[in-house]
């Protein structure tokens, strides 16, 4: 879900909000015993992107709103063929960047601050310009400085290492007839509430203890033209029992980076940083298998992230 707020400096907010009211799911360690098998619903291919925006992880997962950050057609029959929408026209759109700040003068003081304002909103304009249209081309710059970069596959690896080490029987299930990442089947509660239907209920149980499915997110954000690129790190998990298909829970771990860590200036820097940038947005995403193994094995209990 994007929306733009106009104020003197515009952002673009990328907010996933799980749908329904009152407070989001969560998995339910109280349903369900230890597991001794797990099935992980293999997942599309993560699309690296970079982008000016307030980046806030949470719900909307499995939904067509975030299409836009997986490769289309990368498995099973995946059609994420959505791109993030076009921002420039929104970003600093009211150049009146000093206006409420601006101490009382002449008029013809006053007049040369606003044309002063004007140029600064007019240079960043045209930065926030040049910036986007290169910004476009992200996925295929990281593509070309580490060839075969796939934080879709290592973070698929190490869940199951994962899980495996703690003696749980793992295996991946293919992602087929099934726009990505969607559940596999309704998220129904207990009680009959429905956070999200399911375009594939019409799948077959599986022989394990636990269906597990992840929808997991990375991006370079800068929160406004003139700030630092950052990672904004999450993923989705939502989880059945394989053999009824009842709804155990769905719940977001989100990175939290320590302030100023790993971070970019400009988007050239963060081109231009190539393997190291995407080692970086590797380890922010592989830290969350450990709190995700943690809470499906049922070595801690699920908390709110």
């Amino acid at each position: 879900m994007f929306f733009s707020l106009k104020k003197p400096i515009l952002f673009l907010t990328t907010s996933f909000l799980l749908a329904g009211c009152g407070a989001p799911p969560k998995i339910h360690t109280q349903k369900f015993s230890a597991p001794k098998t797990i099935a992980i619903v293999d997942t599309s291919e993560m699309k690296n992107i970079a982008m000016v925006g307030l980046f806030i992880a949470g719900g909307r997962h499995f939904t067509s709103e975030i299409d836009a950050f997986f490769v289309a057609g990368s498995t099973g029959d995946t059609k994420s063929s959505a791109a993030p929408p076009a921002i420039v026209d929104d970003i600093l759109a009211n150049h009146n960047l000093q206006s409420s700040l601006a101490p009382r003068q002449s008029v013809g003081s006053a007049m040369a601050s606003g044309a002063a304002a004007g140029a600064i909103g007019g240079m960043i304009q045209g930065a926030a310009d040049e910036t986007f249209k290169k910004s476009q081309n992200y996925h295929q710059e990281v593509l070309k400085r580490v060839p075969g970069l796939s934080l879709k596959s290592e973070l698929m690896k190490s869940l199951r290492t994962e899980f495996e080490a703690k003696g749980i029987q793992t295996s991946i299930v293919a992602n087929s007839d099934s726009l990505a990442p969607r559940l596999r089947w309704p998220a129904r509660e207990a009680d009959g509430q429905v956070w999200q239907a399911a375009p594939n209920d019409h799948l077959p149980v599986v022989n394990a203890d636990i269906l597990m499915q992840i929808s997991p997110i990375a991006v370079w954000y800068a929160p406004g033209q003139l700030n630092n690129y950052r990672r904004g790190v999450g993923i989705g998990v939502a989880l059945y029992d394989g053999r009824t298909k009842q709804f155990l829970g769905q719940q977001t771990f989100s990175f939290s980076a320590s302030a100023w860590q790993d971070e970019y200036t400009r988007y050239d820097s963060l081109v231009e940083a190539g393997p190291v940038a995407a080692g970086q947005m590797r380890e922010a995403l592989l830290s969350l298998v450990p709190q995700i193994v943690a809470v499906v094995s049922r070595s801690e209990p699920a908390t709110e992230r």
